[in-house]
């Protein structure tokens, strides 16, 4: 887009986008509620580009002449921020825009080991189903009745899945949108943790990134907590050293063997690993554990 990094990013604060959808129905494995919260309301930062989206970057323009040249159609870019003539807080940043037909294209690079996610080429509806929102909502936007999603496998395995706009689908993303946005970012009201989210503690690490060497005395509710903390830990514990004492019992069957057959098609594995030697960079991190007070 013709914006500053700053100004895009003041752009995406005003309004709830496509990615944004998948967070608020609780589906998207990278992003939880509250952070969305946060991110629109300027307490924390997206999240940096890493190798996985800069490679999504490089790649759309060549993905995009890929879905050109397959289906014989124009597309263009459209670099301005859509937004809904009724419903202000609905915001869009589309990839491409079919020239001479109301039909938009997300398109999506998609990792090898992410591939299981995906339905067979020009399968309705056979996408990821954390991508599932974004089309239905450009569509609800732009008012338009179809949309394509291409994604690339890498080598020659391009799939373009279409989808049709579904009015079911609008409702529920206004509805769903226009709470959030009134009832939290707007109302300042944070929404409650979502504690079990593979998104949490990452978010946490990210929002408070250092201490402010105080000391805060723990209710009764945090205790029970503290205490399903210890207790799980252990547990864990426990565990490994009972998965440890079995793994010895398989090597001491094994001796120098290389390969244990086991039952079906399972094996277990024994090999050598060489590691080279390397210099760890200077670096900082927050340590959380248990441990007891000095008297």
């Amino acid at each position: 887009m013709n914006v500053s990094n700053d100004a895009f990013l003041k752009e995406r604060q005003s309004g709830l986008g496509g990615s944004d959808i998948a967070t608020l129905f609780g589906i998207n494995p990278f992003s939880t509620k509250l952070e969305l919260y946060l991110q629109k309301r300027g307490e924390i930062k997206p999240h940096p580009d890493n190798s996985r989206t800069k490679a999504g970057k490089v790649m759309e323009q060549v993905i995009a002449a890929m879905v050109s040249e397959r289906t014989g159609s124009k597309l263009r870019r459209v670099n301005k921020t859509l937004r809904h003539p009724e419903h202000g807080f609905l915001i869009a940043h589309i990839d491409r825009d079919f020239v001479g037909i109301s039909k938009g294209l997300e398109i999506k690079n998609v990792s090898p080991r992410m591939g299981y996610l995906w339905g067979k080429d020009g399968q309705p509806d056979a996408i990821a189903e954390y991508y599932v929102p974004q089309p239905h909502h450009y569509m609800l936007i732009l008012d338009y009745p179809a949309f394509d999603v291409a994604a690339y496998f890498g080598g020659d395995d391009l799939r373009i899945y279409p989808m049709e706009r579904d009015p079911e689908m609008d409702e529920i993303i206004i509805e769903t949108a226009h709470d959030f946005w009134h009832k939290h970012v707007l109302a300042g009201v944070p929404p409650e943790p979502e504690f079990d989210h593979p998104a949490t503690l990452p978010m946490f690490k990210r929002l408070y990134p250092g201490t402010n060497g105080a000391t805060i005395e723990a209710d009764e509710i945090i205790l029970h907590w503290a205490k399903v903390a210890q207790d799980a830990a252990k547990r864990a514990s426990e565990y490994e050293k009972v998965a440890e004492g079995a793994k010895n019992h398989l090597l001491a069957f094994m001796g120098e063997a290389a390969v244990l057959k086991l039952d079906s098609n399972k094996v277990f594995r024994r090999k050598s690993i060489q590691k080279k030697p390397y210099t760890v960079e200077a670096t900082s991190y927050i340590d959380a554990r248990f441990g007891t007070t000095k008297e």
